[in-house]
């Protein structure tokens, strides 16, 4: 099969997984912001984020070493199974003993009321992640597919049981979000009969230090990009409150659309660039997936300012519509994400993690030394800012160190036009004009990205016409 189908292929059914939830997770927006408060919202947003920062720490990121050691063909896929579940089961028994004692000590006050539904996020999240890894790296695509389709399913049953039903709240929320990741995991578990794939851990020391020698710099990585997608919302909660936190965490719903087609493309991408490297070690492949999903991020991101308000308008209810404001940093942000995690596929294929967590390392310095002083003289705005630079620079450390090990490259000067041109739209947006005045420039402003972005447009068309 040809490597730009396989890479198609891959894309359309892991589309079918996600594009459920994540649609779904879109249009239930409504409903939370009616029946939760802003304060609800905020301590729910807060507990799902520190959920995903322990996720990494306490197992090692060794579902990322599961996916790519699954997918080296010299490797036991049963033994690579067997290390990795032993690091999910260790890391469950720790978040739990550490909750169950903050329960007693208060030292996270804010979550003593919710230790027993928190410790259930944490372990379904968890195991949820690493069975569809490692299920990726054995390619078992049409699976991961209908299991997301599975929670997609059981996301809007259970919302509309515990919150409209039995007005459960913030419970009945945490509870349902739980359950998308329990049912799912089961038929995984079932279907893939992955119960035989256990083994004993004996003579598995090699294999277990390969792992997490690839997995350990991959925790750094994995911090620094929760500092760079999270830590913003502590800082906001510090200055601003919980209200302005809820408020703050609703405006990433918005920049969510980009993370839909993003978190897609990232999950087929790694299974093309291990394959084309195992192959042909070429980077033509490389650049012209690049420039293509370079265009496609910024193109929709330019369409998306363009109806930020209106999104917003639709979207939340009451008071969260002032999330508007901090969406439009927030989504040129994604584009940056976007570019990051496809350099980050290419250098996790030649087994480099180490590139990728010093580069995310440095964002999250960027982002620590922005973010307290933006977010106290702009509140919730400033943080948005330093999110955007400190994506930013993780993306410009990928790009130059994909130019030294793989000769990668990229039309930079028409990339920063098009860069350029998202922050003029930005900043129409919050300059404070009148409706039909920013909504005329904003559409002159997208045109002029669709024209900068002409050729590789002609470039997709001549690559699908010849296929």
């Amino acid at each position: 099969m040809s490597k730009y189908l396989y890479l198609i292929k891959n894309i359309g059914v892991l589309t079918l997984s996600n594009l459920g939830s994540k649609i779904l997770a879109f249009l239930l927006i409504p409903l939370y912001t009616s029946v939760l408060s802003t304060e609800q919202y905020g301590v729910f947003d807060l507990a799902q984020t520190t959920v995903s920062l322990c996720i990494p720490i306490l197992s090692i990121n060794i579902s990322s070493a599961a996916l790519r050691f699954a997918l080296d063909k010299d490797k036991d896929k049963k033994d690579v199974f067997s290390v990795g579940i032993l690091y999910i089961l260790f890391a469950i028994i720790i978040f739990s003993s550490a909750f169950i004692c903050n329960k007693y000590v208060g030292a996270l006050n804010i979550f003593v009321d919710y230790t027993g539904i928190i410790i259930l996020m944490f372990s379904s999240n968890i195991l949820y992640d690493y069975l569809s890894q490692y299920c990726r790296g054995i390619e078992k695509i049409t699976d991961i597919a209908i299991a997301g389709i599975i929670s997609s399913v059981t996301l809007l049953g259970s919302n509309i049981i515990f919150l409209l039903l039995i007005k459960a709240g913030l419970e009945g929320y945490m509870f349902a979000y739980c359950l998308s990741n329990i049912i799912p995991s089961f038929y995984l578990i079932l279907k893939l009969k992955l119960w035989s794939y256990w083994r004993k851990p004996n003579n598995k020391r090699n294999l277990q230090k390969e792992m997490t020698d690839y997995s350990k710099p991959l925790v750094v990585d994995t911090i620094s990009w929760w500092i760079n997608n999270a830590s913003d919302r502590y800082i906001v909660m510090a200055f601003c409150g919980a209200s302005i936190t809820g408020i703050y965490s609703v405006s990433y719903k918005i920049p969510s659309v980009l993370n839909l087609f993003q978190n897609i493309f990232n999950q087929a991408w790694l299974l093309s660039a291990v394959k084309e490297n195992d192959e042909t070690k070429t980077t033509d492949f490389y650049e012209n997936v690049y420039k293509i999903y370079n265009t496609g991020m910024t193109v929709v991101c330019s369409g998306l300012l363009v109806f930020n308000k209106l999104i917003a308008k639709i979207l939340f209810a009451n008071d969260f519509y002032n999330a508007w404001k901090f969406a439009p940093f927030l989504m040129i942000s994604v584009v940056f994400g976007g570019m990051c995690g496809l350099l980050g596929g290419m250098f996790a294929a030649v087994k480099q993690s180490r590139i990728n967590a010093m580069s995310s390392f440095s964002g999250a310095c960027i982002n620590i030394m922005l973010n307290i002083p933006l977010t106290f003289f702009f509140n919730a705005l400033g943080a948005s800012f330093a999110t955007l630079m400190s994506y930013f620079t993780v993306w410009l450390i990928r790009l130059y160190k994909s130019y030294k090990l793989f000769e990668f490259t990229v039309e930079i000067k028409k990339d920063a036009l098009n860069y350029f041109v998202l922050l003029l739209q930005a900043v129409v947006q919050i300059a404070g004009l009148s409706l039909l005045r920013e909504t005329f420039i904003e559409i002159i402003l997208f045109v002029l990205v669709l024209y900068f972005s002409r050729n590789n447009f002609m470039l997709l068309l001549n690559k699908l016409l010849k296929r």
